[in-house]
């Protein structure tokens, strides 16, 4: 059985803020525009959370099983 841990929600925070700078630095990179690349980038972070947190607590756990 795979021991779960509770991690708070300021480190969730944190990790998603970093995947966010991480989206805006690479897509505005050798961009003259920001507000498109930055705008993209927080459009691209609700796409991204769901399926992670999808993959991470059920799927990987129910192939382990």
């Amino acid at each position: 059985m795979i021991k779960k841990t509770k991690r708070s929600v300021w480190q969730h925070l944190f990790f998603w803020s970093l995947i966010w700078l991480f989206y805006a630095f690479f897509l505005s990179y050798k961009s003259d525009d920001l507000v498109q690349p930055l705008s993209l980038a927080t459009l691209l972070l609700p796409i991204t959370i769901p399926p992670t947190y999808w993959t991470v607590n059920i799927l990987i756990p129910k192939y382990l099983a």
